[in-house]
């Protein structure tokens, strides 16, 4: 059975990169990327240019992941005492 293969543009990549970003740094390395691809990452299409601001930084993140972690901690302890 064949399958179709997508190719990616330069536009479609610097997309993804500017919408999967998970922190500020990340962003800011994501516009690095985008930058090099010949794009403005505040004009490339489908993203919010004010995406930054809505993220964490690296240590929020960090920090909020440590505080999911412990709370599944906590309910598996819980579940396996029960």
């Amino acid at each position: 059975m064949e399958q179709d293969v997508e190719i990616y543009t330069p536009e479609r990549i610097a997309q993804f990169l500017l919408n999967n970003s998970v922190t500020k740094e990340g962003y800011d390395d994501a516009c690095e990327e985008v930058r090099k691809l010949g794009f403005d990452p505040a004009e490339v299409p489908h993203t919010d240019p004010n995406m930054r601001e809505s993220l964490p930084t690296n240590e929020e993140f960090d920090r909020e992941i440590e505080l999911i972690q412990e709370k599944l901690k906590r309910r598996l302890s819980s579940d396996s005492q029960s």
